[in-house]
């Protein structure tokens, strides 16, 4: 049997000059917000096609819900 790939460290998290520009930060609630709204829609069109919705997926909306309010809260 072969060996299976090899693991690579990650580097220790340092925040780059870039990584906290306000452009960035928009993007994110932006992104958690359109994610959100595009669970929504797949809940709707699941529901219209009568299909079944895996418990938890409307938790996990709620929760995308409620981090883009949080974000919006703290980006300045």
């Amino acid at each position: 049997m072969a060996p299976g790939p090899a693991s690579i460290p990650c580097p220790p998290h340092e925040a780059a000059p870039h990584a906290t520009s306000p452009r960035r930060r928009h993007a994110l609630v932006l992104d958690v917000t359109q994610a959100a709204a595009e669970v929504s829609r797949l809940i709707h069109e699941a529901r219209d096609l009568n299909l079944p919705v895996e418990p938890g997926v409307r938790d996990g909306r709620d929760s995308l819900v409620r981090w883009a309010v949080l974000l919006e809260e703290v980006i300045p």
